[in-house]
């Protein structure tokens, strides 16, 4: 078949993000090491988000401390200039404490050039202990919970590795979204 038989792609599908009304791309960026690793340098980076953007995949994903000071985040930001409506923009935050979470949201939210956060998840939950000092009083599942009575992030959930631990987060936690490999 040559391309033009084929004819051009249609939209990427969209499905609802769990029972909150939102949809998402089927297919995401994901903004991690082979993203910010790879683009030789800023403007690039900015581009093929940009690019991917324009072609559909509007669900961007990355870390607080994607990179060397925040270099996954700062590049999204370039992009996010002129390409934030439409987009579901995720990041994580690796704190555990309300002040230390509260920073890296507020840093996240310069980084990236917005003035919201569609998703944030509590990066690599690696234990039941971890999934404790979240849940906290004074946890970091207070501060993402307070920006989102304040209207700058509207999801919140976890990530993590093993089964167990993500139990014990959906138990404690009661997320939105978990991210598994």
């Amino acid at each position: 078949l040559h391309a033009e038989e084929i004819g051009a792609p249609g939209p990427i599908p969209k499905r609802p993000f769990g029972d909150t009304g939102t949809e998402i791309p089927v297919v995401g960026f994901g903004a991690g090491s082979r993203f910010y690793g790879s683009t030789p340098d800023d403007e690039s980076a900015a581009e093929l988000i940009r690019a991917a953007i324009d072609q559909g995949v509007t669900f961007v994903e990355t870390g607080a401390n994607y990179g060397p000071e925040g270099l996954s985040e700062k590049r999204i930001g370039l992009a996010m200039k002129t390409h934030r409506d439409g987009v579901f923009l995720e990041s994580k935050v690796d704190e555990r404490d309300y002040d230390g979470a509260m920073r890296e949201m507020e840093r996240s939210l310069e980084r990236m050039n917005t003035d919201h956060l569609d998703l944030v998840l509590h990066h690599l939950v690696g234990n039941e202990r971890t999934v404790s000092e979240i849940a906290a009083p004074n946890g970091a599942e207070k501060a993402i919970r307070q920006m989102m009575a304040e209207g700058v992030v509207g999801y919140r959930g976890f990530s993590a590795h093993l089964p167990e631990v993500a139990l014990a987060g959906m138990e404690r936690l009661d997320p939105q979204a978990i991210q598994l490999p």
